[in-house]
């Protein structure tokens, strides 16, 4: 486990307040979810196993249930750290004398904001388990388009590829969530053994040696977790412990990459949700400059506010099916473009036939040097809700999102 990682379990009976908590636990850098009880039955058998440094209980759906688990927890786990969670309602003097008397951490009331989330996990973990420096912390690029055929895919491998060989004291993971039709695998010239279904499948007993395991690597370094083979399995992925898998991957690896798919699947959108930066490739075209428009209009919808971590690439950049100016692009988008990526034809075809990064099949060609500025751009600490328009990115203070509690 990397320096600095929060092991969380959390029990919580009720569907609609785990779901919310997930997704809020899953989006915090330096915390991996290890487990997720949904019964109070075999909650404390399930901590004891491998004890966490904190676990989050929420106790509304029956208090006295959920104090015995508390009861049981300390019994085996004497150390443990427990965070007990309720809504208002519960939070009665004779409750509160009772966990005391266990030496809980305070009640985290329900509903939550993040901030109340983070201050209350801050308060109880262990000293020195946020003792990581900024250039460690993991982060996650979403790579996505309004159209296909722009890019995103050559995109997210060249510079995954390039950020595993120029940076070798980085771990780098690429995932492919265009679940019907993704290309990672062929990009790489790689043949796929294991894909994210055996991740899913296996998610409860994964540690960090099985979770590499699943992952293939190429020559650069790069892990790579392929899509499903068939495409019926794709409709079977159940997208919170999707969410999951990103959350455990995010705090395996330095950096996670991941190309979406241009169809807005349920996997996309998580993605987005916890990247970091999403990178939004589009092409001096009328149809996908309009589109990506309406694209950019949808990130930043008050349910969603992603607009701030976006970043625009331009790729072929010069070709002669460009019919827009970067300038005019820039007002229609109401967003600076943070690269442009020239045109090169001959040498991504090149790349695609063999199975190799565009450095490896011409390394002086144009376009490596503006893909490896976005590499050195990456391989920085992030800091969330910075956005220059030359794409820089400042440190990314550990331990933080922008996510939202909707109970």
């Amino acid at each position: 486990m990397n320096k600095g990682v929060i092991r969380v379990v959390l029990i919580d009976p009720n569907e609609e307040s785990r779901k919310t908590l997930q997704r809020m636990l899953g989006s915090l850098n330096n915390l991996w979810l290890a487990d997720v009880c949904t019964a109070y039955s075999n909650a404390a058998a399930t901590v004891a196993e491998s004890p966490p440094d904190l676990t989050v209980i929420v106790m509304d759906n029956n208090p006295e249930e959920a104090l015995g688990v508390i009861a049981g927890i300390y019994k085996v786990v004497p150390d443990a750290l427990v965070l007990p969670a309720c809504t208002a309602a519960l939070i009665q003097p004779d409750m509160l004398m009772r966990l005391m008397r266990f030496k809980t951490a305070p009640v985290l009331p329900l509903p939550t904001e993040m901030d109340q989330l983070i201050k209350a996990i801050e308060d109880q973990v262990r000293p020195g388990a946020q003792d990581q420096s900024d250039s460690s912390v993991p982060k996650l690029v979403a790579v996505t388009g309004a159209s296909g055929g722009v890019g995103c895919t050559s995109l997210a491998v060249n510079v995954g590829a390039m950020l595993a060989r120029s940076h070798p004291n980085q771990s780098v993971a690429l995932l492919d969530f265009d679940m019907l039709f993704g290309t990672v695998d062929s990009c790489l010239d790689l043949i796929p053994e294991r894909t994210v279904m055996d991740m899913l499948r296996d998610l409860d007993r994964l540690d960090q040696t099985s979770m590499r395991q699943i992952l293939l690597s190429d020559e650069s370094g790069l892990h790579v977790l392929p899509h499903p083979v068939s495409m019926e399995e794709s409709a079977q992925i159940n997208p919170e412990a999707l969410r999951r898998m990103v959350g455990m991957l995010k705090v395996s690896f330095d950096t996670v990459l991941i190309d979406c798919s241009k169809s807005l699947q349920a996997p996309d959108f998580i993605a987005f949700e916890l990247a970091d930066i999403i990178l939004l490739v589009v092409q001096l075209d009328l149809n996908n400059l309009r589109n990506s428009a309406r694209l950019l209009s949808l990130f930043r919808q008050p349910e969603f506010e992603w607009g701030d971590k976006i970043r625009v690439v331009v790729n072929r950049y010069g070709s002669h099916t460009q019919e827009i100016t970067p300038r005019r692009a820039q007002e229609v988008l109401e967003t600076p473009i943070s690269w442009q990526i020239p045109n090169d034809t001959a040498t991504y075809s090149a790349a695609m036939s063999r199975g190799r990064p565009i450095d490896v099949v011409n390394p002086k060609c144009p376009a490596r040097k503006v893909i490896q500025d976005i590499v050195e751009t990456l391989a920085k600490p992030v800091e969330s809700g910075s956005g220059p328009s030359n794409g820089a990115t400042g440190p990314k203070v550990p331990f933080r999102s922008k996510t939202r509690s909707r109970f």
